[in-house]
């Protein structure tokens, strides 16, 4: 704008000032010109070029000699169509990196260092870069690049944080990836994928191609759902441990060298008849849609805070008198208010990863400990905590994709008076019915 307003300026002063310039002497007016141009080379900034970026040393260079030797317009067109050849070679390679998981005791960090083990049958990369028409022939490349020299992982697991543009080739290229792997016996799954992303698999229908059920939000629920399907065979015999679930199975326990002898069987089982029960495993999430719309129904049981002990009871146990009757699957899920109390200090956006599972630790075991006081096995427990009631509702609804939702009568879910509600999830709009469970 101060340029425009200067132009016009100059436009309005220059019938006025422009005979005076008959005047001046050429030398001068050849001072004023190199007074100019001095301010037009930006030393500093050239040398920046010069060391930093191969690429734009050559475009610097040619559009230079371009407005020595031709002219000023031939000398930016050539420079502007340099810097989009550079461009479009640029973007047209997105960068693939091998990820391992750095470490299996706590955390799932990624790791890009070379010389860790990877799982035999998981390859997992990561992909920064977008994937339009120019691009997508080289990701497939590499990818097969990678799955040649490893032929035995044919799970692909893509991390698409890095990811913030597709086109319909783009797509479809994935969604034709994903038929291939499952014709290998192998299936292509996806970690945070983007909202754009995700809107143009859903516009183009490569979502159905590609799965719902094999698109995840954290590494945790990924790799928790993946384990599950891989060759337990091979699992068997491998050392290797990558991630947490690695040898959680009976199948991976090492087998004594001998069986023992009959005193030490006696013994055994005097142990295991006084030790307490073992604490029963609750099953793996599977989030999103079912694979099958013939499946079970699925119910959940949602509480809140303000519910307390005894409507958090009623709640479980009305959800599980329904899973019982029809035979569906049940999750229990709490919505964990941490803006009580002194938290109520924390500012927006506060709650970390790290945080935000200490805090629904506590909900989940509240609810382990309801299941098993009503008898109630085969319920998936759920919590989510953030500041924001409606959105941590929300994420358990998107997490289990329910039916039917059941809530207390004295809950404060905006929901909880209706018969039935929409909700958006990252899957689709889904329409759920509401039973009330208790008295107000």
């Amino acid at each position: 704008m101060a340029a425009a307003a200067a132009g016009f300026i100059l436009l309005a002063i220059t019938p006025f000032v422009a005979p005076f310039a008959f005047y001046l002497p050429k030398a001068t007016v050849a001072g004023i010109l190199f007074l100019v141009v001095s301010g037009l080379i930006d030393i500093p900034h050239i040398r920046q070029i010069l060391k930093s970026s191969r690429s734009e040393t050559a475009i610097m260079a040619i559009t230079f000699f371009s407005v020595l030797f031709l002219n000023l317009e031939v000398a930016i067109f050539a420079g502007v169509i340099l810097s989009l050849v550079f461009y479009l070679n640029r973007t047209s390679h997105p960068k693939v990196t091998t990820l391992v998981p750095g470490s299996a005791a706590t955390k799932r960090r990624f790791t890009s260092a070379p010389g860790l083990p990877e799982c035999p049958q998981v390859k997992i990369v990561r992909i920064d870069g977008s994937l339009f028409f120019g691009a997508i022939s080289n990701v497939i490349g590499e990818l097969r690049r990678l799955q040649r020299r490893q032929p035995k992982q044919t799970n692909l697991v893509i991390v698409t944080s890095g990811i913030n543009f597709i086109d319909m080739e783009g797509a479809e290229s994935l969604a034709n990836e994903a038929r291939r792997r499952r014709e290998e016996g192998g299936q292509l799954y996806f970690i945070d994928l983007k909202d754009a992303v995700a809107s143009v698999l859903e516009r183009t229908g490569f979502m159905d191609v590609i799965g719902r059920d094999h698109i995840f939000e954290s590494k945790t629920t990924a790799f928790s759902t993946i384990y599950g399907r891989l060759d337990r065979d091979i699992c068997a015999n491998c050392t290797k441990r990558i991630f947490l679930e690695c040898g959680t199975d009976p199948a991976d326990l090492p087998k004594p060298a001998e069986v023992p002898a009959p005193q030490a069987l006696a013994a055994l089982s005097e142990i295991q008849a006084s030790a307490p029960p073992a604490r029963r495993l609750r099953p793996t999430l599977m989030p999103g849609p079912r694979k099958s719309p013939q499946g079970p129904e699925r119910i959940l049981a949602l509480i809140e805070h303000d519910d307390e002990d005894q409507g958090a009871h009623e709640t479980v146990a009305e959800a599980g008198r329904l899973a019982e009757e029809t035979d569906a699957d049940l999750a229990l899920g709490q919505v964990v208010n941490w803006k009580m109390g002194s938290a109520s200090v924390f500012p927006e956006g506060f709650v970390s990863a790290e945080m935000e599972t200490a805090l629904c630790a506590p909900a989940r075991r509240h609810l382990e400990q309801l299941a098993d006081d009503l008898g109630i096995e085969d319920a998936v427990v759920l919590a989510c905590a953030t500041s924001d009631r409606t959105q941590a509702t929300l994420k358990l609804i998107s997490e289990w994709y329910p039916d039917l939702i059941v809530v207390h009568a004295r809950s404060n879910f905006s929901f909880a008076r209706k018969s039935t509600a929409e909700f958006e999830t990252p899957f689709g709009r889904i329409r759920c019915k509401i039973r009330r469970a208790g008295s107000l």
